[in-house]
């Protein structure tokens, strides 16, 4: 059987032939911050991204078949486990390695396989195989890492319960890792209801509670980080909007310097529904 390479061809008719496993490039812009809170980058005219799946080893890629679709500018990473779409590329390293930014950018998230079936990196895998604090949500807090693994070359410094505090007993963070040479705290959580519909009272909840702990673990740490990373699990565009507006009335002590990562996620109940 003959493989398959990805070949990305912009506006400018260059076209970029990428291996599986490594974070694709793209054009980037600012976000715009709308009138309903969700966020959105620009979608150009003149710019149109052209996907192709060429056969390894010919020249002619127009040959090959290809689907032309307007995009707004990310940067994509495909790989074996799954596909992920960052949006705010730039602003999400710059907030991070700013310690006095914080900030919100969204990430789609798609798997290519059941969680079972993934193969994962050795910082995930010690996630997934030794003791947490207790929690039913030890899936998520995996697949936060080998998101930030994969698309961002983060290395695991610490599990959950190899972080020092003082004084003991509050709130603590689910892992500590080098993501863009700075040293961050990361908090899961999911952003989901049993029964019912989610709603943005929920998400303030939600994220008033979460932001609450992280500034508390903040304080309480002896391990010196830069800042925290709050990763946030949404099940669909709608509930990633509705965080997205919870989050901008909140009041700027609780937010303080977090990086929010909300990350949407397609045909992945294994995040929400741990088996």
């Amino acid at each position: 059987t003959t493989s398959k390479i990805l070949v990305i061809t912009t506006a400018t008719g260059r076209a970029t032939r990428l291996a599986r496993d490594t974070p694709l490039p793209g054009v980037f812009s600012p976000a715009r911050r709308l009138t309903n809170g969700s966020l959105r980058t620009p979608v150009s005219n003149k710019r149109k991204l052209t996907v192709k799946l060429a056969s390894a080893g010919t020249n002619d890629i127009g040959k090959a078949a290809q689907t032309q679709v307007k995009s707004p500018p990310c940067n994509l990473y495909i790989g074996n486990n799954f596909c992920v779409r960052i949006y705010d590329f730039f602003d999400l390293q710059n907030s991070i390695q700013n310690n006095k930014r914080g900030g919100l950018v969204h990430i789609d998230f798609d798997p290519a396989v059941h969680f079972k079936a993934m193969t994962l990196s050795e910082g995930a895998e010690k996630i997934w195989s030794v003791p947490n604090a207790g929690g039913n949500s030890v899936i998520s807090e995996v697949l936060s890492f080998e998101t930030f693994h994969r698309c961002f070359h983060a290395e695991l410094l610490r599990t959950e319960m190899e972080v020092s505090y003082f004084p003991e007993g509050g709130s603590i963070t689910d892992y500590v890792c080098d993501i863009f040479g700075t040293k961050v705290g990361v908090s899961v959580t999911r952003a989901m209801k049993y029964r019912g519909e989610y709603t943005e009272e929920d998400a303030t909840n939600l994220l008033t509670k979460k932001l609450k702990g992280v500034n508390q673990a903040n304080r309480n740490t002896l391990e010196r980080w830069n800042k925290q990373i709050l990763h946030v699990w949404v099940q669909n565009k709608e509930a990633a909007n509705l965080v997205t507006r919870a989050w901008q009335d909140l009041p700027p002590d609780l937010v303080t310097n977090t990086m929010v990562v909300v990350s949407r996620t397609r045909r992945s109940d294994f995040i929400f529904y741990n088996p």
